[in-house]
């Protein structure tokens, strides 16, 4: 009993004594980082594996134009990943663009994985991706251009990453077949060209909205000149001139906006008929 409490004594400094304060406080503190640097891991999480590309949002590119994701799609059964990619390039720049991917999966850092253009039209790439299989985390996608005279894979100009948590899983056991996008790109197109439409038509709303409340504010001007003397007049014609020259403005707006729905219209039309000969054509 008397050496239990002489272990504990305040006047025993030494690291060597098994009974110092000093020998107990460091034994616990490192006894505690062990515990933190092999089982810290559990309690952190990896950057990387909640990383993911928002689908539908444009994304710039290094070099220039902008690329958007229109589908990440996972087939788990065939173990296979479609990615549908829809860029925007410079007019001048555009056609002589090629591009080339490497896919990796996190999990594999040093090793990529097979893939395949599936589908493609001037803007929109379908591309499968092989040996998808669970837990690979995130599949990152790096994309390499170069302009047709230059060789080789180019320079990479972005990556994206597809998160096994967040992008979409197909429940057929079929991958769709090249015609199956080509009917999908030409469908897309309709659909990005009548919500074009629908912006155009919310925007010449609230042009309309702006002349009716401008003809109104020059109303109450013009029953204000009754009680002002000349000089004030002078200077309410002024403002109602100024108003005049913004509802032409606005009405310049509007038959812009009228011209532009009048060109989706006829995009539509002409977009649903390439829809059917397509279909024909691949049946």
């Amino acid at each position: 009993m008397k050496e239990l409490f002489t272990a504990f004594r305040s006047d025993k400094t030494s690291i060597k004594g098994k009974g110092s304060w000093l020998f107990y406080g460091l034994t616990a503190f490192v006894f505690v980082a062990a515990i933190l640097l092999l089982f810290g891991h559990f309690y952190t999480e990896d950057e990387i594996t909640n990383a993911n590309t928002e689908v539908g949002k444009w994304n710039d590119l290094s070099a220039s134009g902008k690329v958007k994701i229109d589908k990440w799609e996972w087939n788990k059964d065939n173990k296979t990943m479609d990615l549908v990619l829809q860029y925007h390039d410079d007019v001048e720049q555009g056609k002589d663009i090629k591009r080339s991917y490497e896919m990796i999966p996190n999990t594999t850092p040093n090793q990529t994985v097979d893939y395949k253009v599936i589908a493609k039209t001037d803007n929109k790439q379908a591309i499968r991706i092989y040996d998808v299989t669970k837990g690979f985390e995130v599949m990152v996608v790096k994309v390499f251009e170069n302009s047709g005279s230059e060789s080789g894979k180019g320079e990479e100009i972005t990556k994206l990453l597809g998160n096994e948590k967040k992008v979409k899983t197909n429940a057929t056991k079929d991958d769709m077949s090249k015609e199956d996008y080509q009917l999908e790109f030409v469908q897309n197109d309709i659909n990005d060209t009548k919500k074009a439409k629908k912006d155009l038509n919310n925007s010449k709303e609230k042009a309309e909205q702006k002349i009716v409340k401008t003809e109104n504010e020059i109303n109450e001007l013009e029953s204000e000149k009754s009680y002002q003397t000349g000089t004030e007049k002078t200077e309410t014609d002024s403002k109602i001139e100024s108003k005049k020259t913004d509802i032409d403005s606005y009405n310049t707006e509007i038959d812009d906006y009228k011209s532009q729905i009048k060109q989706s219209d006829e995009k539509i039309k002409l977009l649903k008929q390439k829809y059917e000969d397509t279909k024909k054509y691949n049946q």
